[in-house]
């Protein structure tokens, strides 16, 4: 009863969409612009990673992705709650941003 009555004081559901849609915007659009390969698509409550090519460059990338302590699995989808926040989604897409830099090092 606690979590649904969270769910409509917050409207939870438009929130995971909302959070959701721009961390898979923000993912997709780093990783697009880098050519590598790996994009988030599905819904904004679930975002599903797809690698439409595996390379070593992309394994790299999500290392280094994850020791900024973000876990993007490369091959399981994520799970988005009220407790990630709009900072957790930009958070991200920065790790995401550097990781791909750090690529170039």
């Amino acid at each position: 009863e606690v979590v649904i009555n969270e769910m409509k004081r917050r409207d939870g559901m438009a929130y995971q969409w909302k959070i959701g849609n721009r961390l898979i915007k923000g993912v997709s659009k780093a990783c697009e612009e880098a050519g590598l390969g790996y994009k988030l698509i599905g819904t904004g409550p679930f975002p599903l990673p797809l690698w439409t090519r595996e390379t070593e460059t992309g394994a790299r990338y999500a290392s280094g992705v994850l020791a900024r302590g973000y876990n993007l699995h490369p091959g399981y989808p994520m799970f988005l709650c009220l407790a990630h926040s709009e900072h957790d989604m930009e958070d991200t897409i920065v790790a995401v941003q550097v990781s791909i830099t750090d690529l170039d090092s």
